[in-house]
């Protein structure tokens, strides 16, 4: 694609772009006519899918005592009272310190008065420059170029540039796209990105601008799509990377297993805090636990498969260890991951043969994966052997506590207070 093709690439985005539903941002404005709205909706949006920021946006802009949301509403309310009306968004402990934060920065920086420029914006708690530079764009109505992951991915496949991050990205915009379409490239990009250009088995038959990309080769399946968040204790003895390639596995596994693709899977590890809380939140069950898994189903333009989070307590895992012999809590993490992404596939537990079944696969899955972890923990297992996985299936209680599972729900992830969809 050369400059030349964005008038002609734009209307064609423009017309998918009314074909499907709006991104969220855009409906809280089209909602709020609010850029203090827009913010919000936007640092809580980042890093999470558009049906679950809805959910939260609707849960905490009920909070406003006025015609909208203000930030005298966020003064009332506590970190604690955020946390739980935002809560499954991702990174909600930070956004909900940041939100908490925002009103006094704003009264000491701006007199109350939310800028309008990124560089001033950007001096609030948690906005980058893609929050600021959509506050600006979509919130004022002025010229702003927002680039997030699916304006860098997009823009790098049809080739129009060439940059390695999204700073890159947007700086290489502003030079070569005509001021008239800083404000909606965004919400066209993003839109197809959600729709049809997903970094995973995009649908590339049918694609109105597949003239123009230039590096399909980059478009084909390459399984499924794993995320590993939260803080890794270095005693685990297991790198992110690896925690990444051992779910990628597993997933494989469970899915030739039912026949059914796993699209996209989420690690979060977690401590003994952390997990009480979800395991509170989701299931209503006091202290924590080893795993919650969160299945949910596709979103409108998401492929049809498996979809879900696996939350696992790495506390648990180095507590649990020592206790089995030959055993280390790099081997008890992946347990606790590889029984998530077992339910994942629809597999239950809930009698003494199903939950034998389910650990006689998980831990013959650990036993096929190929992982050097002995970079980091060595000392955890260096004073013995792998124990014969078939010694460890037959007793619960020397496996540890079942997992909680939570079921799925349509359109969006779990909440406490019932099924987030988008409004």
């Amino acid at each position: 694609m050369k400059v030349g093709d964005i008038p002609e690439v734009d209307r064609a985005l423009k017309k998918e772009f009314k074909a499907h539903s709006a991104p969220i941002i855009e409906l809280i404005e089209a909602q709020t006519h609010d850029p203090f709205c827009v913010l919000v909706g936007t640092i809580l949006s980042a890093r999470t899918k558009d049906a679950c920021t809805a959910g939260a946006v609707r849960r905490l802009f009920a909070k406003a005592k006025g015609a909208c949301f203000a930030p005298e509403d966020l003064e009332r309310l506590t970190a604690k009272e955020i946390e739980k009306l935002i809560f499954p968004v991702g990174f909600y402990h930070d956004k909900a310190r940041h939100l908490k934060e925002l009103p006094k920065v704003l009264k000491e920086k701006f007199g109350g008065v939310l800028p309008n420029t990124v560089e001033e914006l950007c001096e609030l708690p948690g906005v980058g420059r893609k929050t600021a530079n959509l506050t600006v764009a979509v919130g004022f109505d002025l010229p702003a170029i927002c680039v997030d992951v699916h304006v860098h991915r997009i823009c790098n496949r049809l080739g129009l540039i060439e940059t390695k991050t999204p700073f890159d990205t947007e700086m290489a915009l502003r030079r070569i796209l005509p001021v008239k379409y800083w404000k909606t490239w965004n919400s066209h990009l993003v839109s197809f990105g959600q729709t049809r250009c997903a970094p995973v088995r995009p649908k590339c038959d049918g694609c109105p601008i597949s003239s123009f990309c230039t590096v399909p080769s980059k478009c084909e399946p390459k399984g499924t799509e794993v995320t590993v968040d939260g803080r890794l204790p270095k005693s685990i003895g297991l790198t992110k990377a690896q925690i990444k390639r051992a779910a990628e596995f597993f997933s494989a596994q469970s899915s030739a297993r039912v026949g059914v693709p796993f699209r996209s899977v989420a690690v979060v590890l977690q401590d003994d805090a952390s997990s009480a809380e979800v395991h509170l939140a989701v299931n209503g069950a006091e202290g924590p636990t080893d795993a919650i898994t969160q299945g949910y189903d596709p979103i409108p333009g998401e492929e049809k498969g498996v979809y879900g989070e696996v939350y696992v307590n790495c506390d648990r895992a180095l507590k649990a260890a020592p206790k089995r012999s030959g055993w280390s809590p790099a081997k008890e993490l992946l347990l606790y991951i590889a029984h998530g992404i077992d339910h994942l596939s629809g597999a239950d537990d809930f009698s003494p043969k199903d939950y034998q079944a389910m650990r006689r696969r998980e831990l013959s899955w650990i036993s096929e994966l190929t992982l050097d972890i002995s970079r980091r923990g060595a000392e955890a297992q260096s004073h013995s052997k792998s124990p014969d996985p078939s010694a460890l299936t037959t007793d619960p209680s020397v496996l540890g506590t079942r997992s909680a599972r939570l079921g799925r729900f349509p359109k969006g992830r779990a909440h406490p207070q019932g099924a987030v969809t988008t409004p």
